[in-house]
Protein backbone atom coordinates (compact mmCIF):
# COMPACT_ATOMS: atom_id res chain seq x y z
CA UNK A 1 0.00 0.00 0.00
CA UNK A 2 1.72 3.39 -1.20
CA UNK A 3 0.02 6.57 0.55
CA UNK A 4 1.32 10.12 -0.50
CA UNK A 5 3.67 11.77 2.44
CA UNK A 6 2.01 14.50 2.93
CA UNK A 7 -1.96 13.18 3.22
CA UNK A 8 -0.13 10.40 5.20
CA UNK A 9 1.51 12.95 7.71
CA UNK A 10 -1.41 14.93 7.90
CA UNK A 11 -3.94 12.19 8.74
CA UNK A 12 -1.22 10.63 11.26
CA UNK A 13 -1.19 7.41 9.41
CA UNK A 14 2.05 5.11 9.27
CA UNK A 15 0.99 1.89 8.04
CA UNK A 16 1.80 0.09 5.00
CA UNK A 17 -1.49 -2.82 4.29
CA UNK A 18 -5.08 -2.08 3.35
CA UNK A 19 -6.26 -3.94 6.81
CA UNK A 20 -4.11 -1.17 8.61
CA UNK A 21 -5.00 2.14 6.61
CA UNK A 22 -9.53 0.94 7.30
CA UNK A 23 -8.80 0.15 10.52
CA UNK A 24 -7.48 3.38 10.80
CA UNK A 25 -10.07 5.11 8.64
CA UNK A 26 -12.68 3.61 10.52
CA UNK A 27 -11.37 4.93 13.94
CA UNK A 28 -10.55 8.12 13.05
CA UNK A 29 -12.15 11.05 14.13
CA UNK A 30 -13.79 12.73 11.03
CA UNK A 31 -15.91 15.95 11.84
CA UNK A 32 -18.36 14.67 9.37
CA UNK A 33 -19.26 11.70 7.56
CA UNK A 34 -21.49 10.39 5.43
CA UNK A 35 -22.74 7.10 3.63
CA UNK A 36 -24.20 7.09 -0.20
CA UNK A 37 -27.43 5.12 0.16
CA UNK A 38 -26.80 5.05 -3.79
CA UNK A 39 -24.00 3.52 -5.87
CA UNK A 40 -22.09 6.04 -8.37
CA UNK A 41 -19.12 5.72 -10.79
CA UNK A 42 -15.64 6.14 -9.29
CA UNK A 43 -13.36 6.01 -12.25
CA UNK A 44 -15.91 4.21 -14.39
CA UNK A 45 -16.67 1.65 -11.51
CA UNK A 46 -19.83 1.29 -9.73
CA UNK A 47 -19.19 1.77 -6.34
CA UNK A 48 -21.16 2.28 -3.19
CA UNK A 49 -19.52 5.30 -2.10
CA UNK A 50 -18.34 6.33 1.82
CA UNK A 51 -17.24 10.01 2.37
CA UNK A 52 -15.30 11.28 5.14
CA UNK A 53 -14.43 14.27 5.93
CA UNK A 54 -11.87 16.44 8.70
CA UNK A 55 -11.35 20.27 9.43
CA UNK A 56 -8.81 21.27 11.19
CA UNK A 57 -8.78 25.11 10.93
CA UNK A 58 -5.35 24.42 9.20
CA UNK A 59 -5.92 21.71 6.91
CA UNK A 60 -9.18 20.09 5.10
CA UNK A 61 -9.13 16.28 4.17
CA UNK A 62 -11.75 14.37 2.53
CA UNK A 63 -11.50 11.10 2.40
CA UNK A 64 -13.72 8.77 -0.23
CA UNK A 65 -13.89 4.98 0.32
CA UNK A 66 -15.43 3.51 -3.04
CA UNK A 67 -16.46 -0.22 -2.29
CA UNK A 68 -16.63 -2.27 -5.87
CA UNK A 69 -18.18 -5.43 -6.45
CA UNK A 70 -19.11 -8.67 -8.34
CA UNK A 71 -21.68 -6.98 -10.51
CA UNK A 72 -19.77 -3.62 -11.05
CA UNK A 73 -19.08 -3.15 -14.58
CA UNK A 74 -15.95 -3.12 -16.16
CA UNK A 75 -14.04 0.39 -16.01
CA UNK A 76 -13.96 2.37 -18.99
CA UNK A 77 -11.69 4.84 -17.56
CA UNK A 78 -8.04 4.18 -18.63
CA UNK A 79 -6.30 5.32 -15.85
CA UNK A 80 -7.96 2.91 -13.71
CA UNK A 81 -6.17 -0.07 -13.57
CA UNK A 82 -7.02 -3.95 -12.24
CA UNK A 83 -9.53 -2.42 -9.54
CA UNK A 84 -9.64 -4.81 -5.91
CA UNK A 85 -12.90 -6.03 -5.10
CA UNK A 86 -13.27 -6.14 -1.61
CA UNK A 87 -14.78 -9.18 -0.69
CA UNK A 88 -14.90 -12.47 1.79
CA UNK A 89 -11.72 -14.32 1.77
CA UNK A 90 -12.30 -17.80 0.36
CA UNK A 91 -12.37 -20.79 2.97
CA UNK A 92 -13.37 -18.57 5.61
CA UNK A 93 -16.73 -18.94 7.84
CA UNK A 94 -18.66 -15.92 8.94
CA UNK A 95 -20.90 -17.00 11.98
CA UNK A 96 -24.62 -15.47 12.40
CA UNK A 97 -25.44 -15.16 9.29
CA UNK A 98 -28.69 -15.57 8.33
CA UNK A 99 -29.61 -19.72 6.99
CA UNK A 100 -30.31 -19.83 3.10
CA UNK A 101 -31.22 -23.24 1.66
CA UNK A 102 -29.37 -24.25 -1.34
CA UNK A 103 -30.79 -24.47 -4.89
CA UNK A 104 -30.68 -28.37 -5.39
CA UNK A 105 -30.06 -30.74 -2.72
CA UNK A 106 -28.97 -34.67 -3.52
CA UNK A 107 -31.63 -37.22 -3.96
CA UNK A 108 -31.73 -40.43 -2.51
CA UNK A 109 -31.05 -42.09 -6.04
CA UNK A 110 -28.20 -40.54 -8.58
CA UNK A 111 -25.71 -40.59 -10.79
CA UNK A 112 -22.33 -38.50 -11.00
CA UNK A 113 -19.26 -37.81 -13.04
CA UNK A 114 -16.53 -35.76 -11.20
CA UNK A 115 -13.01 -35.17 -10.60
CA UNK A 116 -11.74 -34.44 -7.12
CA UNK A 117 -8.58 -32.14 -6.55
CA UNK A 118 -6.55 -33.06 -4.07
CA UNK A 119 -4.24 -29.19 -4.57
CA UNK A 120 -1.79 -30.32 -1.60
CA UNK A 121 -0.95 -33.85 -2.83
CA UNK A 122 -1.10 -32.00 -6.15
CA UNK A 123 -2.95 -35.15 -7.89
CA UNK A 124 -6.39 -35.59 -9.40
CA UNK A 125 -8.51 -38.51 -9.41
CA UNK A 126 -11.58 -39.17 -12.19
CA UNK A 127 -14.68 -40.70 -10.25
CA UNK A 128 -18.20 -41.87 -12.01
CA UNK A 129 -20.03 -42.94 -8.80
CA UNK A 130 -23.49 -44.40 -8.85
CA UNK A 131 -25.64 -44.12 -5.16
CA UNK A 132 -29.06 -46.02 -5.17
CA UNK A 133 -30.45 -44.84 -1.43
CA UNK A 134 -33.45 -47.16 -1.28
CA UNK A 135 -31.35 -50.22 -2.68
CA UNK A 136 -28.51 -49.35 -0.19
CA UNK A 137 -26.22 -49.85 -2.76
CA UNK A 138 -23.15 -47.37 -3.76
CA UNK A 139 -20.19 -47.61 -6.83
CA UNK A 140 -17.60 -45.86 -7.04
CA UNK A 141 -14.82 -46.15 -10.22
CA UNK A 142 -12.08 -44.29 -9.53
CA UNK A 143 -8.27 -44.29 -10.24
CA UNK A 144 -6.44 -45.76 -7.18
CA UNK A 145 -2.48 -44.39 -7.52
CA UNK A 146 0.04 -45.73 -4.76
CA UNK A 147 1.26 -43.97 -1.57
CA UNK A 148 -1.95 -41.03 -2.41
CA UNK A 149 -4.65 -40.51 -0.39
CA UNK A 150 -7.78 -41.75 -2.73
CA UNK A 151 -11.14 -40.13 -1.82
CA UNK A 152 -13.94 -41.98 0.01
CA UNK A 153 -11.79 -45.04 0.22
CA UNK A 154 -10.08 -44.01 3.68
CA UNK A 155 -7.79 -46.20 5.30
CA UNK A 156 -9.25 -49.39 3.75
CA UNK A 157 -7.25 -51.58 1.59
CA UNK A 158 -7.07 -52.34 -1.44
CA UNK A 159 -5.67 -54.32 -3.99
CA UNK A 160 -2.03 -53.38 -4.98
CA UNK A 161 -1.20 -52.83 -8.91
CA UNK A 162 -4.45 -51.31 -9.22
CA UNK A 163 -4.61 -48.28 -11.28
CA UNK A 164 -8.84 -48.25 -11.94
CA UNK A 165 -10.78 -49.39 -9.89
CA UNK A 166 -14.54 -50.00 -8.98
CA UNK A 167 -15.95 -50.76 -5.48
CA UNK A 168 -19.44 -51.94 -5.40
CA UNK A 169 -20.87 -52.26 -1.47
CA UNK A 170 -24.21 -53.44 -1.18
CA UNK A 171 -25.39 -52.83 1.90
CA UNK A 172 -28.11 -54.83 2.14
CA UNK A 173 -26.19 -57.87 1.98
CA UNK A 174 -23.31 -56.55 3.64
CA UNK A 175 -21.11 -57.72 0.37
CA UNK A 176 -17.87 -55.97 -1.12
CA UNK A 177 -17.41 -56.31 -4.61
CA UNK A 178 -13.20 -55.49 -5.89
CA UNK A 179 -12.87 -55.24 -9.85
CA UNK A 180 -10.23 -54.58 -11.87
CA UNK A 181 -12.26 -51.52 -13.69
CA UNK A 182 -9.53 -51.80 -17.20
CA UNK A 183 -10.41 -55.18 -17.64
CA UNK A 184 -14.08 -55.80 -15.70
CA UNK A 185 -11.49 -58.89 -13.75
CA UNK A 186 -12.91 -59.30 -10.33
CA UNK A 187 -10.53 -58.93 -7.67
CA UNK A 188 -11.86 -59.85 -4.59
CA UNK A 189 -15.62 -60.51 -2.70
CA UNK A 190 -16.06 -60.39 0.87
CA UNK A 191 -17.63 -58.30 3.76
CA UNK A 192 -17.83 -54.67 3.97
CA UNK A 193 -15.04 -52.79 4.86
CA UNK A 194 -15.87 -50.37 7.73
CA UNK A 195 -12.59 -48.30 6.98
CA UNK A 196 -13.99 -46.72 3.57
CA UNK A 197 -15.15 -43.79 3.38
CA UNK A 198 -18.39 -44.03 2.22
CA UNK A 199 -19.61 -46.29 5.64
CA UNK A 200 -21.24 -45.30 8.34
CA UNK A 201 -20.62 -46.67 11.38
CA UNK A 202 -24.15 -46.83 13.33
CA UNK A 203 -22.66 -49.16 16.62
CA UNK A 204 -18.76 -49.94 17.17
CA UNK A 205 -19.62 -52.14 19.82
CA UNK A 206 -22.04 -54.75 16.88
CA UNK A 207 -19.78 -53.67 14.04
CA UNK A 208 -22.70 -52.64 12.75
CA UNK A 209 -23.16 -50.37 9.30
CA UNK A 210 -25.09 -48.66 6.84
CA UNK A 211 -24.19 -46.36 3.86
CA UNK A 212 -23.63 -42.67 4.51
CA UNK A 213 -26.18 -40.18 3.34
CA UNK A 214 -25.26 -37.93 0.39
CA UNK A 215 -24.66 -35.30 2.44
CA UNK A 216 -22.57 -37.11 5.21
CA UNK A 217 -20.78 -38.06 2.16
CA UNK A 218 -19.69 -34.70 0.46
CA UNK A 219 -20.91 -32.26 2.91
CA UNK A 220 -19.60 -34.50 6.24
CA UNK A 221 -22.21 -33.65 7.63
CA UNK A 222 -26.37 -34.04 7.29
CA UNK A 223 -27.48 -31.05 8.60
CA UNK A 224 -25.16 -28.43 7.78
CA UNK A 225 -26.68 -24.99 7.62
CA UNK A 226 -25.52 -23.04 4.93
CA UNK A 227 -25.24 -19.23 4.18
CA UNK A 228 -25.28 -17.34 1.04
CA UNK A 229 -22.46 -15.56 0.46
CA UNK A 230 -22.82 -13.77 -3.01
CA UNK A 231 -21.76 -14.88 -6.85
CA UNK A 232 -18.23 -15.44 -7.51
CA UNK A 233 -17.22 -15.46 -11.07
CA UNK A 234 -15.18 -18.73 -12.37
CA UNK A 235 -13.80 -18.68 -15.87
CA UNK A 236 -16.09 -15.67 -16.27
CA UNK A 237 -19.29 -17.68 -15.36
CA UNK A 238 -20.89 -16.17 -12.52
CA UNK A 239 -22.05 -18.57 -9.82
CA UNK A 240 -24.15 -18.25 -6.37
CA UNK A 241 -21.79 -19.30 -3.53
CA UNK A 242 -23.37 -21.36 -0.54
CA UNK A 243 -20.89 -21.55 3.00
CA UNK A 244 -20.90 -23.78 6.05
CA UNK A 245 -18.55 -24.97 8.42
CA UNK A 246 -18.45 -28.52 10.29
CA UNK A 247 -16.43 -29.07 13.02
CA UNK A 248 -15.34 -32.89 13.06
CA UNK A 249 -13.43 -32.40 16.63
CA UNK A 250 -12.99 -29.57 19.06
CA UNK A 251 -9.55 -29.08 17.53
CA UNK A 252 -10.23 -30.23 13.75
CA UNK A 253 -12.97 -28.40 11.35
CA UNK A 254 -13.85 -28.09 7.71
CA UNK A 255 -15.39 -24.77 5.85
CA UNK A 256 -17.35 -25.76 2.78
CA UNK A 257 -18.46 -23.93 -0.09
CA UNK A 258 -21.23 -25.08 -3.03
CA UNK A 259 -20.95 -23.54 -6.30
CA UNK A 260 -24.04 -23.50 -7.83
CA UNK A 261 -25.19 -22.08 -11.82
CA UNK A 262 -27.09 -18.60 -10.75
CA UNK A 263 -29.98 -19.51 -13.56
CA UNK A 264 -31.22 -22.91 -14.16
CA UNK A 265 -29.08 -24.89 -17.13
CA UNK A 266 -30.19 -27.73 -19.16
CA UNK A 267 -28.45 -31.30 -18.24
CA UNK A 268 -29.91 -34.23 -20.48
CA UNK A 269 -33.81 -33.48 -19.59
CA UNK A 270 -33.26 -31.54 -16.08
CA UNK A 271 -33.47 -27.87 -16.30
CA UNK A 272 -32.69 -26.81 -13.05
CA UNK A 273 -29.49 -25.03 -11.07
CA UNK A 274 -26.70 -27.03 -11.76
CA UNK A 275 -23.97 -27.65 -8.71
CA UNK A 276 -20.38 -26.94 -10.60
CA UNK A 277 -18.29 -27.59 -7.71
CA UNK A 278 -17.85 -28.58 -4.13
CA UNK A 279 -14.57 -26.82 -2.11
CA UNK A 280 -13.74 -28.05 1.56
CA UNK A 281 -11.18 -26.58 3.82
CA UNK A 282 -9.86 -28.70 6.14
CA UNK A 283 -7.75 -28.21 9.33
CA UNK A 284 -6.36 -30.10 11.57
CA UNK A 285 -5.08 -29.58 15.61
CA UNK A 286 -2.00 -27.78 14.20
CA UNK A 287 -4.12 -25.81 12.13
CA UNK A 288 -2.94 -26.42 9.18
CA UNK A 289 -5.08 -26.04 6.15
CA UNK A 290 -6.22 -28.89 3.39
CA UNK A 291 -7.67 -27.96 0.59
CA UNK A 292 -9.87 -30.46 -2.18
CA UNK A 293 -12.36 -29.35 -4.78
CA UNK A 294 -14.67 -31.44 -6.04
CA UNK A 295 -15.69 -30.34 -9.33
CA UNK A 296 -19.06 -32.13 -11.32
CA UNK A 297 -18.98 -32.89 -14.68
CA UNK A 298 -21.98 -34.48 -14.57
CA UNK A 299 -24.95 -35.41 -12.56
CA UNK A 300 -28.50 -37.34 -13.32
CA UNK A 301 -31.40 -37.61 -10.80
CA UNK A 302 -32.41 -40.87 -10.77
CA UNK A 303 -35.28 -40.85 -8.01
CA UNK A 304 -37.84 -40.67 -10.25
CA UNK A 305 -36.19 -43.26 -12.47
CA UNK A 306 -38.38 -47.03 -12.50
CA UNK A 307 -35.22 -48.73 -12.88
CA UNK A 308 -31.59 -49.58 -11.68
CA UNK A 309 -28.83 -48.57 -14.00
CA UNK A 310 -28.32 -51.04 -16.68
CA UNK A 311 -24.52 -51.03 -16.28
CA UNK A 312 -23.78 -51.65 -12.89
CA UNK A 313 -22.59 -55.69 -12.47
CA UNK A 314 -20.72 -57.59 -10.43
CA UNK A 315 -20.86 -60.61 -13.09
CA UNK A 316 -17.22 -61.09 -12.92
CA UNK A 317 -17.58 -62.00 -9.26
CA UNK A 318 -20.32 -64.49 -9.63
CA UNK A 319 -19.92 -68.21 -9.66
CA UNK A 320 -21.68 -69.93 -12.58
CA UNK A 321 -22.93 -73.34 -12.16
CA UNK A 322 -25.67 -75.18 -14.61
CA UNK A 323 -28.60 -74.13 -12.46
CA UNK A 324 -27.64 -70.20 -12.75
CA UNK A 325 -29.93 -68.90 -14.91
CA UNK A 326 -33.77 -68.28 -14.76
CA UNK A 327 -36.27 -68.15 -18.25
CA UNK A 328 -38.97 -65.59 -18.58
CA UNK A 329 -41.17 -66.56 -21.63
CA UNK A 330 -42.53 -63.80 -22.89
CA UNK A 331 -46.42 -63.66 -23.11
CA UNK A 332 -48.72 -61.02 -25.34
CA UNK A 333 -45.99 -59.94 -26.82
CA UNK A 334 -42.94 -60.47 -28.82
CA UNK A 335 -39.05 -59.38 -28.40
CA UNK A 336 -40.05 -56.78 -31.31
CA UNK A 337 -42.74 -55.21 -29.07
CA UNK A 338 -39.95 -55.15 -26.40
CA UNK A 339 -37.72 -53.44 -28.44
CA UNK A 340 -39.81 -50.75 -29.06
CA UNK A 341 -39.74 -50.30 -25.20
CA UNK A 342 -36.66 -50.30 -24.84
CA UNK A 343 -34.56 -53.80 -23.94
CA UNK A 344 -33.28 -51.94 -21.74
CA UNK A 345 -35.79 -50.81 -19.76
CA UNK A 346 -37.49 -54.29 -19.74
CA UNK A 347 -34.45 -55.88 -18.39
CA UNK A 348 -33.82 -53.63 -15.87
CA UNK A 349 -37.54 -53.83 -14.30
CA UNK A 350 -36.79 -57.67 -14.36
CA UNK A 351 -34.05 -57.38 -12.63
CA UNK A 352 -35.55 -55.86 -9.70
CA UNK A 353 -38.69 -58.02 -10.08
CA UNK A 354 -37.01 -61.12 -9.16
CA UNK A 355 -34.45 -60.58 -7.05
CA UNK A 356 -37.52 -58.06 -4.86
CA UNK A 357 -39.56 -61.58 -5.22
CA UNK A 358 -36.19 -64.22 -4.69
CA UNK A 359 -35.00 -62.03 -1.57
CA UNK A 360 -31.63 -61.74 -3.60
CA UNK A 361 -29.69 -58.92 -4.37
CA UNK A 362 -30.02 -56.78 -7.44
CA UNK A 363 -26.60 -57.01 -8.71
CA UNK A 364 -26.82 -60.71 -8.38
CA UNK A 365 -29.59 -60.86 -11.52
CA UNK A 366 -26.85 -60.36 -14.49
CA UNK A 367 -25.75 -61.07 -17.99
CA UNK A 368 -28.81 -61.00 -19.88
CA UNK A 369 -30.08 -62.93 -23.07
CA UNK A 370 -32.84 -62.64 -25.67
CA UNK A 371 -33.67 -65.87 -27.40
CA UNK A 372 -36.48 -64.99 -30.80
CA UNK A 373 -38.00 -68.27 -31.86
CA UNK A 374 -41.58 -69.80 -31.81
CA UNK A 375 -41.81 -69.12 -28.31
CA UNK A 376 -39.61 -65.20 -27.14
CA UNK A 377 -37.88 -65.57 -24.16
CA UNK A 378 -35.41 -63.80 -22.03
CA UNK A 379 -32.45 -65.50 -20.10
CA UNK A 380 -30.52 -63.62 -17.22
Amino acid sequence: LYMQTELAKIVGFNGNSMAQLISFLLKYNFTEHHFENATQLVGGIDAVLWLGCRNDNKTIVQVEVAYAGEKSIESYSSSVKNPYLLSMPKGLFCSGLPEAKTPVSFPSKFEMSFDYTDVGGKIVHDIDMYYNGNERILSMRLNAVTDKDVPFVGNASIPKGLTNINIIHDFQYGFQYLLDAENNVCMGVGAIDEKFGNVEMLNASTKEIDLKEPAKLFLIAADAKFYSAGRRNVDSVPFDVYVTKVNSTPTTSTVIEMLFTTENWVAESAVAPFLHSIIQYHKDQSNKEKKTIIRVHSFKNGSAAETQKASLSIYPCLKLVEDSYLYVYVKNATLKDLEKLGIGRVREGLREAVAHVAGVSVLRIANFFEFAGEIDKLEM
